[in-house]
C-alpha cells in the first residue's frame, strides 16, 4: 500500500523512473542455478514455458504449477549455457520450488543451487547511462529478457517485469572494493519499494502474494505469456489447457482506477446492487495525485472493460473503473 511516503520524494521517484534513471534494491527475488546434462529435459517437463526454444543468453516468462494448475511460483528463466539455467523467482517462493524439484527428481543428471547475490536494479529509459562509470569492464547491456556477464564478477539482466525499463546487476556479496564503490555511487540516486510498487501497479503486473497465491490457478491471473501451447506435457497443463480451450476461470485479476486518493488496499468491491464481487489487492497513488490505481481480484461477470463498480471504504462507496488483464 502506498499512502504515507513523502509526496515530493514519491513523485520525483516516479518521474525519474519514467524519464531518467534511478537505482533500487532487488533482493526480494532469488536466483536458482540449475545445471547438468539433463537440465533442459528436466525443466521442460516441469515448467509452463518451452525451455527447448530458449537460446543462450536469452530469457523467457515461465511458471511452476502444481497438478491442479495452481501457482508454486512465477519465474523468469534464463539460459546461461547449453546445460545451465537460471530460475529467477520471488524469494518467498524458494522453499516451494526446492521442494517441488526434489520430489520431481529421479535419476536425471541435474543439480541445483540457490545462490546468494547482491541485486541492484537500474530503472528508467536512460539506465544505460548509469552504467558508464564501469567503462570498459562492462559488457554491452542486454535488452529485455537477456543475460550477460558483468565486470567479470557477476551478471546483468534485462528485466521486463518492473513497470519501467530495467537492468539488474547481480554481483557477489563479497565483491571487490572497486565494484562495491561503483555500486554505492549508483545507489545515491535511488527509489524505495513504494515507488517500485507504484510502477508495478500502473503497468498491471500481478504479484505472487498480492494478486495471486498457491491457491490460484494460472488462468485466473491472465498470465498466458508464461505458457506454451505447442510444447508437450508439463505439470498443471491439463487444467490450464482445459480452461483456455473450453471456458474461463470464475475469477480474474483486473486493473482498477479509483475516483479517490484514499488508501484502498484490502477493501471490498461491490456492484451496483451492493453485492460483493471481489477485493482490492494492491493500491497506489497515480502520478498526478488526482486519482489512484490498483489491482483487484474480481468475479468474471463483473470483469468487463470500463465496467463501473465500487470500492467500499467504511460506509463510503468509491466509484471504480475496471480494466481486465490478459497476457498473451
Amino acid at each position: 500500500m502506498i499512502a504515507s511516503e513523502n509526496d515530493a520524494d514519491y513523485l520525483d521517484g516516479l518521474n525519474t523512473c519514467h524519464t531518467e534513471w534511478a537505482s533500487a534494491c532487488g533482493n526480494d527475488r532469488n536466483w536458482l542455478n540449475v545445471e547438468g546434462v539433463q537440465a533442459q529435459s528436466f525443466l521442460q517437463r516441469l515448467l509452463t514455458s518451452d525451455i527447448t526454444a530458449l537460446a543462450e543468453g536469452k530469457g523467457q516468462w515461465s511458471a511452476l504449477l502444481n497438478r491442479k494448475g495452481q501457482w508454486i511460483a512465477d519465474l523468469l528463466v534464463f539460459r546461461l549455457h547449453e546445460s545451465t539455467f537460471i530460475i529467477d523467482h520471488p524469494a518467498i517462493c524458494s522453499e516451494g520450488i526446492l521442494s517441488t524439484l526434489e520430489k520431481a527428481h529421479f535419476e536425471e543428471d541435474v543439480r541445483w543451487t540457490l545462490e546468494d547475490w547482491q541485486r541492484t536494479l537500474i530503472l528508467g529509459p536512460k539506465n544505460t547511462a548509469a552504467l558508464a562509470q564501469f567503462q570498459a569492464n562492462m559488457s554491452p547491456p542486454p535488452s529485455e529478457l537477456t543475460i550477460a556477464p558483468f565486470c567479470d564478477e557477476g551478471w546483468i539482466l534485462g528485466r521486463p517485469d518492473m513497470g519501467a525499463p530495467c537492468l539488474e546487476i547481480c554481483t557477489p556479496r563479497d565483491n571487490t572494493s572497486e565494484l562495491k564503490d561503483n555500486l554505492h555511487a549508483l545507489q545515491k540516486i535511488s527509489v524505495g519499494p513504494l515507488v517500485l510498487e507504484a510502477l508495478r501497479i500502473s503497468s498491471f503486473i500481478p504479484r505472487f502474494g498480492k494478486e495471486f497465491s498457491s491457491e490460484t490457478i494460472l488462468p485466473e491471473t491472465g498470465e498466458w505469456r508464461r505458457t506454451s501451447q505447442s510444447k508437450g506435457c508439463y505439470v498443471g497443463q491439463e487444467v490450464v489447457a482445459r480452461v483456455r480451450t473450453y471456458g474461463e476461470s470464475p475469477w480474474k485479476i483486473c486493473g482498477l482506477e479509483f475516483e479517490s486518493t484514499h488508501p484502498l488496499e484490502g477493501m471490498r468491491l461491490t456492484d451496483s446492487e451492493d453485492k460483493e464481487i471481489g477485493h482490492v489487492t494492491s493500491w497506489a497513488l497515480s502520478p498526478k495525485h488526482e486519482k489512484s490505481t490498483g489491482l483487484g481480484r474480481i468475479r468474471r461477470k463483473a470483469a468487463r472493460k470500463d465496467n463501473r463498480i465500487f470500492a467500499m471504504r467504511k460506509d463510503e462507496k468509491i466509484t471504480t473503473r475496471v480494466e481486465p488483464l490478459s497476457r498473451t
